[in-house]
């Protein structure tokens, strides 16, 4: 029975761990300084462009620091990122109320692809029923 209840608590535990994880709020963003792309490189290095106002850089940082790589000379590139990171932030809706959908949408983060499809499967199933 002890080791049931142990059980039960740890189980408990758990699952307030994964919904506060889940519920964290986002961080505030500084709307001038902007990092417009980022990517990792292995063994705690990464790339990113950053941007303020109408400049971009590429920065490459890891352990030992971030250095700046070059400056973005290109403006289609510069307006292109701008214009990703601006769709991206209108399509990002804040949520001051937490709900348990967007819960479930978090965990199924990764399988969006095999939901849809096994969503249509069910449609084509349904409408073949239908013409019966």
């Amino acid at each position: 029975m002890v080791l049931v209840l142990a059980l039960a608590a740890l189980a408990i535990y758990g699952v307030v761990f994964f919904v506060k994880r889940l519920a964290r709020p986002s961080e505030a963003k500084d709307p001038h300084l902007k990092v417009l792309a980022s990517a990792p490189l292995g063994g705690g290095a990464f790339a990113a462009v950053v941007s303020v106002g109408s400049k971009a850089w590429l920065v490459g940082g890891g352990d030992a620091g971030v250095s700046l790589i070059s400056e973005i000379d290109e403006p289609e590139a510069l307006e292109a990122m701008l214009l990703d990171d601006a769709r991206k932030a209108a399509e990002a809706k804040p949520n001051l109320f937490l709900d348990f959908r967007s819960l479930l949408g978090k965990l199924g983060r990764g399988a969006q692809g095999k939901h849809s499809a096994h969503a249509e499967a069910l449609r084509k199933q349904r409408d073949r029923l239908r013409g019966l």
